[in-house]
């Protein structure tokens, strides 16, 4: 009996160059969760394509979250300063 082709076998191949140290992390860390590495990998670069998230990968979408926090922080902190300001320039008037 014939077998089918495996689901690999199908698909093209890519080369990448990762240091021993990360190639050793992401094989435990897919051990861990059941998957191979190239699951893991085709995965993260599917997200970096998903129509409808625009050119954010999920890491860098958190990032620009934060991001978008610090420039609320600063602007507060903007505002406090002004604030600040102004109730000086006003007491020093009285």
């Amino acid at each position: 009996m014939k077998r089918g082709k495996t689901k690999s076998e199908n698909r093209p191949k890519l080369t990448l160059s990762v240091s021993e140290d990360v190639i050793e992390k992401a094989k435990m860390y897919a051990a861990k969760h059941n998957q191979s590495i190239s699951s893991l990998v085709e995965n993260y670069l599917a997200s970096l394509v998903k129509e409808g998230v625009g050119a954010y990968a999920p890491v860098n979408s958190e990032l620009q979250a934060l991001h978008s926090l610090l420039k609320k922080s600063k602007v507060k902190r903007k505002l406090k300063l002004e604030e600040e300001r102004l109730n000086y320039l006003l007491n020093k008037n009285e």
